[in-house]
């Protein structure tokens, strides 16, 4: 069902969305509001932006920002510098680049994160696969 759109803008709705956004913490998201009020999420988006009243609230549903990977570049990697890739965001791929485990390619957390031992997988390729 599509919302009407409605111009004008009551006290008791505005007094809502300010109830939403109490001591720096947003306790409903737009689309909630949305939803309670009965109006278009873009509208609530723009009276939220008018009123200033997200602003320094962080969203709880988004994301944090990726802070730049710290690591080794692909020329600067030598043979004992673990070979898992920490950052391959359209920039030249990073490496973790600390200590590798003897015997693998990956330190100590990213062996335990994707190295599977020979006896594991001779153990995984005898399972058969599930017959839909």
């Amino acid at each position: 069902m599509k919302k009407e759109s409605s111009s004008k803008w009551t006290t008791d709705e505005i007094d809502y969305i300010k109830s939403c956004f109490k001591d720096g913490k947003r306790s409903k998201t737009n689309r909630m509001i949305s939803m309670r009020l009965n109006r278009p999420i873009s509208e609530v988006k723009n009276i939220v932006k008018r009123l200033k009243l997200a602003e320094g609230i962080e969203n709880p549903l988004q994301s944090p920002k990726k802070e730049k990977a710290v690591g080794i570049s692909f020329d600067d990697i030598k043979h004992n510098q673990c070979r898992a890739i920490i950052s391959d965001d359209g920039e030249p791929c990073v490496f973790c680049g600390k200590k590798t485990v003897t015997g693998t390619s990956y330190c100590e957390e990213h062996k335990k994160k994707y190295f599977i031992s020979v006896q594991r997988r001779k153990t995984m390729a005898l399972i058969p696969a599930s017959v839909s």
